[in-house]
């Protein structure tokens, strides 16, 4: 069966139409927060979607920072050093996945996937 450029057309639309509909679920959460923490308290309890009135507060950033001396940084620092050990594992197995069919095991030649 062969797809005429009509429908080459309408699936052009759909893909893009789904990509820029996961694109708001998956940004929209990110959004919220953003302009949240830009908000006094006051107005970030009314948890609404308007920009901040007397403009964005960034000293609530330095407040989070700040608090528990800076244990928010040595979070960050510790996801990164998990991540980067999680990446490095991640490599060596994938250079296994190489290797380890094209050896022999007890003297049996693994046959390479092909």
């Amino acid at each position: 069966m062969q797809i005429t450029k009509k429908e080459k057309h309408l699936y052009r639309i759909l893909d893009v139409a789904a990509v820029i509909f996961s694109l708001v679920i998956f940004l929209a959460p990110f959004y919220f927060m953003l302009l949240q923490s830009l908000k006094t308290s006051r107005e970030a309890g009314l948890l609404t979607l308007t920009w901040p009135t007397g403009g964005p507060h960034f000293e609530n950033f330095v407040t989070v920072i700040k608090t528990q001396r800076y244990m928010i940084v040595r979070a960050f620092f510790n996801s990164v050093i998990i991540t980067a050990a999680v990446t490095a594992l991640q490599s060596v197995g994938i250079f296994n996945d190489f290797v380890i069919p094209s050896t022999s095991c007890r003297g049996a030649k693994i046959p390479p996937c092909s």
